[in-house]
């Protein structure tokens, strides 16, 4: 996926996932998520279809990296709050 020219000047590159992420907390204000709840909700949302299994197995290991990442860049920022309670990490603004 081809960056803009500003983007490669300045050396980043921006994920689109984190403002889906951000937008999506944003519109609940009132909750937290938990990692499974946001990726049903954002991610994974209309990407699975058909019933090739295989092809979708291999669809969510890879966005699920993905949104990961972009999870703990949001933490790492300040944008997120992350709290883990009784061993699930749950997400808020």
């Amino acid at each position: 996926m081809p960056i803009s020219i500003r983007e490669f000047e300045a050396g980043t590159k921006k994920d689109p996932l984190e403002e889906e992420i951000v937008q999506f907390l944003e519109e609940n204000k009132d909750k937290a998520f938990s990692d499974l709840e946001i990726a049903k909700k954002v991610v994974f949302k209309g990407k699975i279809i058909g019933e090739d299994w295989l092809t979708n197995l291999v669809r969510v290991a890879t966005w699920w990296f993905s949104f990961h990442s972009a999870l703990d860049r949001l933490v790492k920022e300040g944008r997120i709050r992350k709290r883990n309670i009784e061993r699930v990490d749950y997400y808020t603004l």
